[in-house]
């Protein structure tokens, strides 16, 4: 049994009500929800790219904060799913919240009828997977006919179903009208022998749906609770808030006593808080004047992925010689590097097929995959057999470039046609700037 000791407070306001907050947001309409439109409508390949080149800092801030804020409604789902699971060792506020005030049995219903969890891909062109979230909370593709097959996140869902259906507890104190009637046997349709053989409990949950199905219920009933509510409240917290009679003086006193503007004045902080400015994010990356003119990271090894079968499968790795060149640009000196091909299987060199998407996981000898470039484009069939160059990033933007070399194989990509040509990639240089 779940045991939770001077929690109770806590349980009945604060993180209730937080689990039940993130469980909105998974729930909230996609056209209104930019966290989930993200996840739903991430774009292909190269539109990816694009965005991730062409986004300014708060873009990118932005991103990362609606990435973050998808995660923590995903794990909530979890929480909620534990608390459903132990529901009759919390203390009464804690349950009244659960089953009437948030009530999580109707929250789950649009995550069955909409899973978060569950999105169709547009890779490119007209290549459209299906794609679910799996343990480790990233995206991967299934096939169709495996889209039946319950992952973790649909199975925390119809389990917290189970514990507040088949619950005696939740039974007795659920209040049943017509509007959660109907919302209910909206459920009994995905109920078939497929989910049974996977969550044989599930079993319990459609009978209770045929019972209700055959119930009379009230039109208007709202709650089975008691009249009388009593239940532990944050005493120091009720009593600050009762003391404040005068809430704007309040705030203004401590606007100028706490969070005065006269930390502008301080010159140790205004260098503190100027290191992380947007003039000098740079120079964090790139090296700081008086300390040398190579990267403070140095590219130690970079993974190439290619796209196949719509599945991105890593191909080799590229690791630099010690062939260097500094060459004058018009955006200023580069440092070019000549990069040794070590193949995953290195019996036989990968075959590249005329499109390529690609992508370039970068890693310094400190730092893994501090940087990621991409790349969809075409290779023409050259007929004088001279080296096809194709070049993922651009150092002129002070980032790095990685330049790849293709020459035509004679022999044919075995997953194609067989009079599609192949490419050999013979040669690979890495720049950047000094």
């Amino acid at each position: 049994m779940l045991q939770l000791p001077g929690m109770h407070s806590f349980l009945s306001s604060t993180f209730n009500f937080d689990i039940f907050a993130s469980q909105v947001l998974l729930a909230a309409p996609l056209e209104h929800n930019p966290m989930l439109h993200n996840q739903k409508h991430p774009g292909t390949a190269q539109e990816i790219a694009a965005r991730i080149q062409g986004r300014t800092t708060l873009e990118g801030i932005r991103d990362n904060r609606l990435e973050t804020e998808f995660k923590t409604a995903v794990i909530a789902t979890s929480l909620a799913r534990h608390l459903c699971e132990h529901i009759e060792s919390l203390p009464i506020g804690a349950q009244t919240r659960i089953l009437d005030t948030h009530d999580y049995l109707q929250m789950m219903i649009p995550l069955i009828d909409e899973p978060p969890w569950t999105r169709r891909r547009r890779i490119s062109g007209d290549v459209i997977v299906w794609e679910k979230i799996q343990d480790n909370h990233e995206w991967k593709q299934v096939a169709p006919s495996d889209l039946l097959q319950i992952t973790q996140c649909e199975a925390q869902c119809w389990i917290a179903i189970f514990h507040l259906t088949c619950s005696n507890l939740c039974r007795h104190q659920y209040a049943l009208n017509v509007f959660r009637k109907e919302q209910l046997l909206r459920l009994r349709k995905y109920l078939n022998e497929v989910m049974l053989d996977q969550l044989p409990i599930l079993t319990d949950v459609m009978r209770y749906m045929d019972e209700l199905a055959l119930l009379n219920v009230s039109e208007t009933s709202t709650g089975q609770g008691a009249a009388l509510l009593m239940q532990q409240v944050d005493r120091f917290r009720e009593d600050t808030v009762r003391s404040c009679q005068e809430l704007d003086e309040l705030v203004e006193r401590q606007s100028s006593t706490f969070f005065s503007t006269s930390d502008a004045k301080d010159e140790d902080l205004r260098l503190i808080a100027g290191i992380y400015s947007e003039d000098n994010l740079g120079s964090l990356c790139y090296g700081i004047d008086g300390l040398g003119t190579h990267p403070l990271v140095e590219v130690a090894s970079i993974g190439l992925g290619c796209m196949q079968d719509g599945v991105m499968v890593n191909v080799c790795n590229l690791t630099p010689t010690d062939k260097e060149a500094i060459l004058q640009t018009d955006s200023g000196e580069i440092r070019r590097t000549k990069l040794r091909v070590h193949y995953t299987n290195p019996d036989e060199p990968f075959r590249f097929g005329k499109h390529l998407i690609l992508e370039a996981a970068l890693s310094g000898n400190e730092i893994s995959n501090f940087k990621t470039l991409t790349l969809q484009s075409s290779l023409s069939q050259r007929k004088d057999c001279a080296m096809e160059w194709v070049q993922l990033g651009r150092s002129e933007d002070g980032g790095f470039a990685l330049q790849l070399g293709f020459k035509v194989s004679r022999r044919s990509v075995p997953t194609s046609n067989s009079n599609q040509p192949s490419f050999e990639l013979r040669q690979a240089f890495i720049s950047q700037p000094v």
